[in-house]
Parts: C-alpha cells; sequence; structure tokens
C-alpha cells in the first residue's frame, strides 16, 4: 500500500484530532472530580454508580425505617408504664378499700 503525501498530513490532523478530544475529556473529569461523565463513557462503572445509589437509597429508607420503630418502641414503652402504673394504684385502692368494709356491709 502506497502512502501519498496527502495522506500524511490528514492521518496526522485526525491524530491530532483524537489527541484534543482526550485532552477535553480529561479536563472535564479533572474539573469536575467525575470519571464517568457519561454511562458511555464506562458502561461497567455506570452499572456499579447506579447500583450503589439503589443500595445507598435502600439504606436510607432502612434508616428511616428504623427511626419509626424506634419512636414506635419509646411510645409502647411509655403507654406499658402508664398502664403499670394505673395497675398499681388499682391494687392499691382495692387493699385500702377491703379494709374499710366490714365483712357485714359486703354482703
Amino acid at each position: 500500500m502506497r502512502v501519498s503525501t496527502q495522506m500524511y498530513p490528514q492521518s496526522l490532523l485526525n491524530q491530532l484530532n483524537k489527541l484534543t478530544g482526550q485532552q477535553q475529556a480529561l479536563q472535564n473529569q479533572v474539573s469536575t472530580g467525575l470519571r464517568v461523565q457519561e454511562a458511555s463513557d464506562d458502561p461497567a462503572a455506570a452499572r456499579k454508580m447506579i447500583q450503589w445509589q439503589t443500595d445507598m437509597s435502600g439504606l436510607n429508607q432502612f434508616r428511616k425505617n428504623i427511626a419509626a420503630q424506634q419512636d414506635l418502641a419509646k411510645m409502647n414503652h411509655g403507654l406499658v408504664q402508664s398502664l403499670n402504673s394505673i395497675s398499681s394504684r388499682v391494687h392499691e385502692l382495692a387493699i385500702k378499700s377491703n379494709d374499710t368494709q366490714s365483712p357485714e356491709t359486703l354482703n
């Protein structure tokens, strides 16, 4: 295959354009701090990032659910304490009322 004198400058120009594009991509990466700008830049990495985002979303939902359940548990604990206090008071009043009535008045 013969290389004409016109093909050599065109080849250099194509290579220069390719390098310029790569340089711009690298500058974008440096300026944004992101290695992957678009999914087409690195499909495997993009898939991993999407999976991580999905996982993080799930973890955030778990955190919200845990916080809601902790609040519910605190509320239930407070209710149980109140019921325990009421039960103790009823027991106390029942014992006191037992002493105030004579056996004749109870019949």
